[in-house]
C-alpha cells in the first residue's frame, strides 16, 4: 500500500526494513550523526570542553570530529560557514544584545551561518528584518516586546548551546588595594589601584582575545585584530563611556542633548575642556571631527571593516560647531547609538598629531594592509598612523620582545619577525589625565603597568606565587584549579575576586549546513550535552550554568525563554529515536517547575494540577492514560465511548456536561487547569468566561482559522486568575501557532508535556512507547500483505453534507492515521495554507478522485450509518467504486482526533484495508465478530469496525438496497500465504532484540557514569534507555517519519 504522492509511504521493502530497523539496535542500525566541531587550538577551556561534549553526544550517537584551528583559521571557518558546531561568546556590555545580534547579518563571526537555516515563522530574511526594526523603534515598550520576539525565535530553533554566563576573574598581590571591575570583558581599569607596600610598579598577566596575553598588536584605535581590547581602553578614550546597568557616562563629552532633525536625531555633545592628547595636543571639536572622517569614511563602512555594527550607517554626517561643541546627526531614530559610541574600537579617539594628513581618502589612519579600499567609485588610501597617542589613564610606554624594544612611535607600524616574540609592555600614568584622583600625589597610586608574556598557565601560577606577577585578571590567565587552589591555600598573599556575568560561552549550531539543517538535531545536541559536569571539570564549578545567549541582566535580556534549553539524557533520547522536538525539562531550583510553550503562551507550571478539568475527549483520554484520574475534577464534551481499558478510571470523575458546561458549572469544580482538544474549548462564544474573567483576547484578522468573527481565545485571561491552560497544538486558536502538518511528534511532545506538568514522568513514556507499537503493528500489517497489493486511495468521510461533505484534509490526526495505515488520502493537500485537519469539499471532487476505499466515521451526531444510507441512496455517490465494492470502514469520532488511540487505529485501519482490498477474512485477533444494528461485522480493540452484512437504516435494508456485494467473509485460520510475518522474519526480530538489548545496556552504562552527582533527571534517563527501542528519525534510514510516512 504504498502511496502515490511523492512516495511519501515508501516502497514495500522500505517498510520490511523499517520494521526490522525499529528491533535491531546496533551502531550502525542506531545511525552515525556526523559534525565537525571548530575552536581554538591552543586554549586550554576550549579543548577540554569538546573533550567533554564529544563525550555526551556519542551516548546518542551523536559523532563530534575536533577540529582546533589557530585564530585565523578559525575566524576563517566561521565566517565562511566552514563547521557544524563552533566555540564562540557573545560580546557582552556592551555589545549585547543589540550589536551582537546585528552581527548576524553580516559575515563576521559564526552567527551569521548559524541563523542562516532558521525556518518559519521566523526566516533568516524575517529575522534581519526584525532586527533592523528593533535597532530603530523608539517606544520602549515595542522595542522591548521585538527583543523577547527575536530571543525567542533563537530559542525556539536552537540556533545556539549556551553552556555558561564568563566571568572575569581577577588574582591580586595583596600589597595592592582599590580594584574594581570594569563593564566590559576586557575593561581592566587600573586607574584607581594604591600600593600598601612596596614598588607602585604592577606587573600584570591580562586576559587577552588569545588567551594567555601575547602582544598588543600594533596599539591602533581605529582597527581591529591583533590590537588588544584592554590595551587601547588604557590608552584610548572616546566621547562616552559605559557604565553599571548600561548607564551611558561622560568621557571626552562631558554632556549631550538629542533633538529632533531633519527625519533623524542631532546629537549635540559638549566637549570636555581639560583632556590633553599624550602627545600634547588639544582635544577639542576640529581633533573630534578628524576621527569621525577617517573611520567613516565612506568605503569603510562596509560590512568587511566598520559595518560589523550598525552606528556607520545610521550616522549621516557630523561637524564641529565650535571649539567645544560637535553634533552628529543620524538618518533616523537610533535608539544604541550612545552605546556604541561607548566601544572600544573604532571610534576611540587619536591624537591629531599622530594622523599621516588630514584627507580620509589620500591618508586615512586605516592600517596600511587594509590597501585602497574602494567602493562605488570611491576609493580610501591606507595610510596607517605614526604613534600611539590618545587621552586615556595610561600612556604607552614600550613593547619589548626577544629582539628589540619598540616605542610608541616604532610600535604602530613594526611587524614582528616570525621568531619575535613579545616578552612584556610597559604603560605609564597620564599624569595629566582629566579625570586624575584629587589625591593622588600623596595616595601610592600606581604609576606604570608592566603587562607580561608568560609560556603557559603554569608559568603565571609560578609568578604569582614567587612575588614576580602582582596581577592575573580576565579569563585567559589562569585556570580555574589554580584559581581555586589559590582561594584555598594563599589567601594570606592574595585576593581571588570574580566580577558579576558579562557575556556567555556559546556552541553555535550551523542551521545551513546538514545534518544541523535538522532542528531536530540540534535540539537533541542541546539537551544531550551536560552543561553542569563541563563547567565543574573545565571550569572548576566557578561559572553558572547559562540557560539563554544572554546573562539576564543585560538591556532588555531578562526575557523567560520557554522550554528551557538544558542538560536531559532523556529527552535527548526520546529526541533521537522519536523525533520529539518541543518536549519540556523541569527547572533546576529548588522548586519543582515545568515550562511550558503551548500555542503561543508561555508559562510556568510550579505545581501539579490537582483539580484539573477536561474539555475535550481526546484530551480526557490522555489523562486518563497517563493514570491521572485522581487529578481530575471533572469532564465534558465526550463524543463517544470512552476506550475500553480507561472506562473504570473514567466512571470516577465527575462529568460536568455532556457538551461544554457554563461557567457556573465549570468554576463550580474549582479547576486549577483547562485541557482542552480545540480552541472552541477557550472560546467565550462557548463557555461564557467573561462573565468571571472580564472580555476575553480576539484572534487578529487574518489569523484565526474559525470563519466566525468573533473568534476569541481566554486563556491568557485563565491564566491571570490562576488557572493553567493547555491546547492541542494542531487546534491552537491562530494558524501561526499551528504545526504545518500533524505527526506523531506533535502528540509524543504532547503527552510528554502533560506527563512533566503532572510529574508521571515514567506513564508518559510507557504510554509513548505503545503508541510507537501501535505505529509499529500497522507497519508489520503492510508489510505482511506482500508487494503485489495495489495502492489505495482512502476518503475520509466525517461529516454528511448533500453539497459539501467534511473531510479529512491535509495537516491533522486524519491525514496521520491514513499515511501510518499505508493507504494514501484523497485529500492530503487540502487545507495546506491554514494547516487544517478537516475542511468542506464539493462533492464533485469526490466523485472524481474515485477512491478506493471510504472511511464512515461514527459520532452521535452524524452515524456511519446514516452516512452509508446517503452514499447509497444519491445517484452520483452510488456510482462510486467504493460504494459498488462495499470497501466502507467505520471510525468513531474519538478515534479520529489527536489522542492515545491513533495507533491502534491505524494498525486496526491497516488491517481492515488488507482485508477489503484482498477480499478475505480478517486474520488479525485484534477484531472480533459483532452484531450491530440488525447487521454483523467486525470490530477492534479500537473502535474500527468492518460489515460483514450492512445493517438496516431508517427501515431500509441496506445489504439488498446497496450496490455490490460483501468483501468479508466469516474469520477462517490464517492461510499460509497470508501469515502476518515469515518464520525467517521473526526469528531475525527476535535476534535484532538480542543485539539491541545488548548494546542499550552499554549506553545505559555509559549514561549512568555521566549523570550529574545529585541523580536528579540523569537517572530517568535510564528508564528511557531501557525502554525506548524507537526509529531514528534523523538519519534518513527507513523510519516512521515525522510526517508520518514510511520511506527511506
Amino acid at each position: 500500500m504504498s502511496s502515490r504522492s511523492n512516495g511519501t509511504n515508501g516502497t514495500m521493502g522500505a517498510i520490511f526494513w523499517t520494521l526490522l530497523s525499529c528491533m535491531i539496535t546496533s551502531t550502525t542500525a542506531l545511525g552515525r550523526i556526523e559534525v565537525d566541531f571548530v575552536f581554538l587550538e591552543d586554549h586550554p577551556f576550549q579543548k577540554s570542553m569538546e573533550e567533554g561534549i564529544r563525550k555526551d553526544l556519542a551516548a546518542f550517537g551523536v559523532i563530534v570530529q575536533a577540529r582546533p584551528l589557530d585564530k585565523e583559521r578559525l575566524n576563517e571557518a566561521m565566517q565562511t560557514g566552514d563547521f557544524h558546531m563552533a566555540f564562540t561568546e557573545s560580546w557582552g556590555p556592551p555589545y549585547d544584545p543589540h550589536s551582537y545580534v546585528a552581527s548576524f547579518r553580516v559575515a563576521d563571526e559564526a552567527g551569521l551561518a548559524a541563523t542562516s537555516g532558521m525556518r518559519e515563522p521566523m526566516t533568516k530574511g524575517r529575522l534581519d528584518e526584525t532586527i533592523t526594526h528593533v535597532l530603530k523603534e523608539e517606544n520602549v515598550t515595542a522595542r522591548t516586546q521585538l527583543w523577547e520576539h527575536i530571543l525567542e525565535s533563537l530559542h525556539d530553533q536552537a540556533i545556539f548551546l549556551p553552556i555558561s554566563y564568563h566571568r572575569n576573574p581577577a588574582v591580586f598581590n595583596n600589597r595592592l588595594e582599590g580594584f574594581a571591575f570594569g563593564h566590559q570583558q576586557f575593561d581592566y581599569p587600573m586607574e584607581q589601584i594604591t600600593a600598601r607596600f612596596g614598588s607602585q610598579v604592577a606587573l600584570v598577566s591580562p586576559g587577552a582575545q588569545t588567551g594567555l596575553f601575547r602582544d598588543v598588536g600594533f596599539m591602533h584605535p581605529h582597527a581591529y585584530r591583533p590590537n588588544e581590547f584592554f590595551a587601547n581602553n588604557w590608552v584610548y578614550e572616546g566621547l562616552v563611556a559605559y557604565g553599571a546597568d548600561g548607564t551611558i557616562m561622560p568621557a571626552l563629552a562631558e554632556n549631550w542633548e538629542i533633538t529632533d532633525s531633519e527625519g533623524g536625531e542631532r546629537i549635540r555633545f559638549q566637549l570636555r575642556r581639560n583632556a590633553t592628547f599624550h602627545d600634547g595636543s588639544p582635544w577639542n571639536a576640529e581633533a573630534a571631527k578628524l576621527n569621525f572622517d577617517h573611520v567613516l569614511a565612506g568605503p569603510l563602512t562596509g560590512g568587511d571593516f566598520h559595518g560589523w555594527y550598525e552606528l556607520p550607517a545610521q550616522i549621516d554626517r557630523w561637524e564641529a560647531v565650535d571649539e567645544h561643541t560637535f553634533d552628529i546627526f543620524t538618518r533616523g531614530a537610533y535608539y544604541p547609538l550612545l552605546q556604541e559610541l561607548s566601544y572600544i574600537r573604532p571610534l576611540r579617539m587619536l591624537s591629531p598629531g599622530a594622523f599621516k594628513g588630514t584627507s580620509p581618502f589620500e591618508q586615512n589612519s586605516c592600517p596600511e594592509n587594509w590597501g585602497n579600499v574602494e567602493e562605488d567609485g570611491v576609493t580610501v588610501n591606507c595610510a596607517g598612523i605614526v604613534g600611539a597617542s590618545g587621552t586615556g589613564p595610561w600612556k604607552f610606554a614600550e613593547k619589548v620582545t626577544n629582539k628589540r624594544v619598540l616605542d610608541e612611535k616604532e610600535v604602530v607600524s613594526t611587524v614582528l619577525d616570525q621568531d619575535e616574540v613579545v616578552t612584556e609592555v610597559k604603560f605609564v600614568r597620564n599624569l595629566d589625565h582629566w579625570n586624575l584622583p584629587s589625591n593622588f600625589e600623596g595616595g601610592s597610586y600606581i604609576t606604570e603597568l608592566v603587562v607580561k608574556s608568560f609560556d603557559d598557565h603554569n608559568a603565571v601560577l609560578d609568578a604569582l606565587l614567587s612575588g614576580n606577577l602582582d596581577i592575573a585578571v580576565g579569563g585567559g590567565p589562569l585556570q580555574a584549579d589554580a584559581l581555586k587552589r589559590i582561594e584555598a591555600d594563599h589567601g594570606n598573599l592574595m585576593t581571588v575576586m570574580f566580577s558579576p556575568p558579562l557575556n556567555t560561552r556559546l556552541i553555535a549550531l550551523n542551521s545551513m549546513k546538514a545534518p544541523l539543517d535538522s532542528e531536530e538535531i540540534r535540539k537533541l545536541i542541546v539537551h544531550g550535552v551536560n552543561k553542569q559536569e563541563i563547567i565543574e571539570e573545565s571550569l572548576g564549578g566557578l561559572e553558572e550554568k547559562a540557560r539563554t545567549i544572554f546573562p539576564t541582566d543585560l538591556p532588555y535580556t531578562n526575557v523567560t525563554l520557554l522550554p528551557v534549553m538544558d542538560y536531559d539524557p532523556e529527552k535527548a533520547f526520546m529526541i533521537r529515536h522519536h523525533g520529539l522536538v518541543t518536549l519540556d525539562p523541569r527547572n533546576d531550583t529548588g522548586v519543582r517547575e515545568v515550562g511550558i510553550k503551548n500555542c503561543g503562551l508561555r508559562y510556568w507550571s510550579r505545581s501539579v494540577p490537582r483539580r484539573a478539568v477536561t474539555l475535550n475527549q481526546g484530551a480526557t483520554e490522555i489523562m486518563l492514560a497517563l493514570g491521572l484520574s485522581g487529578n481530575m475534577a471533572g469532564t465534558a464534551y465526550i463524543d463517544d465511548n470512552i476506550w475500553e481499558e480507561y472506562q473504570s478510571d473514567y466512571l470516577s470523575v465527575p462529568i460536568l456536561a455532556p457538551r461544554y458546561p457554563d461557567i457556573d458549572t465549570l468554576w463550580g469544580a474549582q479547576p486549577d487547569f483547562l485541557y482542552g482538544s480545540y480552541g472552541s474549548a477557550f472560546s467565550d462564544r462557548s463557555i461564557n468566561y467573561s462573565d468571571v474573567i472580564g472580555p476575553c483576547t480576539v484572534a487578529q484578522e487574518g489569523q484565526h482559522v474559525d470563519s466566525q468573527d468573533d473568534w476569541s481565545s481566554c486563556r491568557g485571561k485563565l491564566h491571570n486568575v490562576g488557572v493553567l491552560t493547555y491546547l492541542q497544538e494542531p487546534y491552537c486558536e491562530t494558524n501561526q501557532h499551528r504545526p504545518e502538518k500533524t505527526t506523531v511528534q506533535t502528540l509524543f511532545a504532547e503527552i510528554w508535556e502533560i506527563a512533566n506538568i503532572f510529574d508521571v514522568i515514567e506513564n508518559g513514556r510507557i504510554l509513548i512507547n505503545s503508541i510507537v507499537q501501535h505505529f509499529t503493528d500497522a507497519q508489520a500489517v503492510q508489510v505482511s500483505a506482500g508487494p503485489d497489493l495495489p495502492d489505495l486511495d482512502l476518503f475520509w468521510l466525517d461529516s454528511w453534507s448533500e453539497t459539501e461533505p467534511f473531510v479529512g484534509a491535509c495537516c491533522g490526526s486524519v491525514n496521520l492515521i491514513i499515511e501510518n495505515s499505508g493507504a494514501h488520502n484523497i485529500f492530503d493537500d487540502l487545507g495546506v495554507d491554514t494547516q487544517r485537519s478537516w475542511m468542506a469539499v464539493p462533492w464533485e471532487e469526490a466523485i472524481e478522485k474515485d477512491p478506493d476505499i471510504i472511511v464512515l466515521v461514527d459520532a452521535v451526531w452524524d452515524t456511519a450509518d446514516s452516512k452509508l444510507l446517503n452514499l447509497c441512496n444519491t445517484t452520483e455517490t452510488r456510482a462510486m467504486r467504493a460504494v459498488q465494492n462495499r470497501q466502507f470502514i467505520v471510525v468513531p469520532f474519538s478515534g479520529t482526533t489527536l489522542g492515545v488511540r491513533i495507533g491502534a487505529v491505524a494498525y486496526n485501519l491497516a488491517e481492515a484495508m488488507v482485508a477489503l482490498a484482498r477480499g478475505v477474512p480478517l486474520q488479525e485477533v485484534d477484531f472480533q465478530a459483532v452484531e450491530t444494528n440488525n447487521a454483523n461485522g467486525f470490530l477492534s480493540s479500537s473502535g474500527v469496525f468492518v460489515y460483514r452484512n450492512l445493517p438496516e437504516v431508517e427501515g431500509v435494508d441496506l445489504d439488498t438496497f446497496c450496490p455490490g456485494t460483501n468483501m468479508i467473509t466469516a474469520n477462517e485460520p490464517a492461510n499460509e500465504g497470508s501469515s502476518s510475518l515469515s518464520g525467517g522474519a521473526v526469528a531475525g526480530i527476535v535476534i535484532g532484540c538480542v543485539v539491541a538489548l545488548a548494546i542499550a545496556v552499554v549506553a545505559i552504562l555509559y549514561v549512568h557514569r555521566r549523570l550529574p552527582k545529585d541523580g536528579g533527571k540523569g537517572k530517568a534517563s535510564l528508564t528511557t534507555m531501557e525502554r525506548a527501542f524507537g526509529n531514528d528519525n534523523l538519519t534518513g534510514r527507513p523510519t516512521l517519519m515525522t510526517d508520518g510516512a514510511i520511506s527511506t
